[in-house]
C-alpha cells in the first residue's frame, strides 16, 4: 500500500488546490497549496506577532498538553496528568492517580491554601524533536523559562512568580519560577515537576501547562547565538541572569532561526521570501492513543 506524504505550500494570493505530484513506486506526495494575503514575517516564534507567520509556525511547534476537541478537556499527551502534593511522591501511583487526570487529586488539601501545589507528570517515550533528538524534562523547564520572559506569553506564568510578577516581585532580578524537578527516571523518559502557585490561577492547567515547547539543545546553545553551550536557566546552580553563561532572551529574540526545529505534526521545508513557504508532514510525530 502506498503512503502519501502531505506537504503544505503557502502561496501568496494564489488559488487553493490539492496537487498530486510524480513520485516513486513506494510513495507519492500530495501538495496542498494554500493562499494567504500576506507573507510570513519571521521563523522565530519568540517575536512572531502576526497571523500570517503563525499560520505556518503553529504546525511546527506544540505544547505538552492536548485537548479533546469534543469536550475541551485535557487528555494525556506529553503531560499525562497531575496530582496534588498531599503525600510523599514515592506513594503516588503514576497509573492510577495521574494518567488522564488534570487537576488536584484531593481538593480538601488545597482549596484553602494560599499557595496551591500540583505535581505534573511527563512521559517522553517516543517523543522526539524534528532532528531526531529525544525530548526531555530539561526542554520543558527551559520552555517555561522562555515563556516567562516573552511579554505575549508571560501572563500565564505570572502565577509562578514571586508576588505574581507585579511590582515588588523578585522575578526581574532572579527570573525565578516556583517549579521544581522532583522526579526523573534513570532513562529520562518520565519525570515530574512540582508547581507551587504564588497566587490562585483558574487557568493553570489549561493555559500555563500548554505553552509552546522549544528544544534546549538548539535555543540554549551557541548555534542560536547564545554565549555558551548549555546556557544556564533559573533552576541551575549558580544561575545569575547577568553572567555570560546565563541564557539571554535578547539574543534569542534576535536569532533568525533559519531552519525551525519543533515537535509538531509538520516539519520545516523552505521559505522563498515574498512568494512561498513549504512545510511537510512529519511521519515520526508522537501519538498517544486515547
Amino acid at each position: 500500500m502506498k503512503r502519501s506524504a502531505i506537504a503544505i505550500v503557502i502561496v501568496l494570493l494564489a488559488s487553493v488546490l490539492v496537487q498530486p505530484t510524480a513520485s516513486s513506486q513506494d510513495d507519492e506526495e500530495l501538495i496542498l497549496r494554500v493562499a494567504m494575503q500576506d507573507d510570513m514575517k519571521t521563523t522565530n516564534p519568540l517575536v512572531a506577532g502576526d497571523v500570517w507567520t503563525w499560520n505556518v509556525l503553529k504546525w511546527l511547534y506544540e505544547g505538552a498538553t492536548m485537548t479533546d476537541p469534543e469536550t475541551d478537556e485535557l487528555v494525556p499527551y506529553i503531560a499525562v496528568g497531575s496530582a496534588n502534593q498531599s503525600s510523599e511522591l514515592s506513594s503516588i501511583d503514576w497509573d492510577d492517580c495521574t494518567v488522564g487526570n488534570f487537576g488536584y487529586c484531593s481538593k480538601n488539601t488545597w482549596e484553602n491554601a494560599s499557595k496551591p501545589e500540583a505535581v505534573v507528570f511527563y512521559d517522553f517515550e517516543d517523543v522526539y524533536w524534528h532532528d531526531g533528538t529525544q525530548m526531555s524534562i530539561r526542554d520543558v523547564m527551559f520552555s517555561f523559562h522562555i515563556m516567562a520572559q516573552v511579554p505575549e506569553w508571560a501572563s500565564s506564568l505570572n502565577c509562578l512568580k514571586d508576588n505574581g510578577g507585579r511590582t515588588g516581585s523578585d522575578f526581574p532580578d532572579t527570573h525565578h519560577l516556583h517549579i521544581e524537578n522532583v522526579y526523573e527516571s534513570e532513562d529520562g523518559s518520565r519525570a515530574a515537576l512540582k508547581f507551587t502557585l504564588q497566587e490562585p490561577f483558574s487557568n493553570f492547567f489549561e493555559s500555563t501547562l500548554s505553552g509552546l515547547l522549544l528544544p534546549y539543545h538548539i535555543w540554549g546553545y551557541e548555534i542560536s547565538g547564545q554565549n555558551v553551550d548549555e546556557a544556564k536557566i533559573w533552576c541551575d546552580t549558580g544561575y545569575d541572569r547577568d553572567s555570560d553563561d546565563a541564557w539571554k532572551i535578547g539574543i534569542a529574540q534576535a536569532w533568525e532561526n533559519p531552519d525551525p526545529i519543533g515537535s509538531g505534526i509538520f516539519e520545516w521545508g523552505y521559505w522563498d521570501h515574498g512568494f512561498i513557504s513549504k512545510i511537510s508532514t512529519w511521519r515520526d510525530h508522537f501519538y498517544r492513543p486515547g
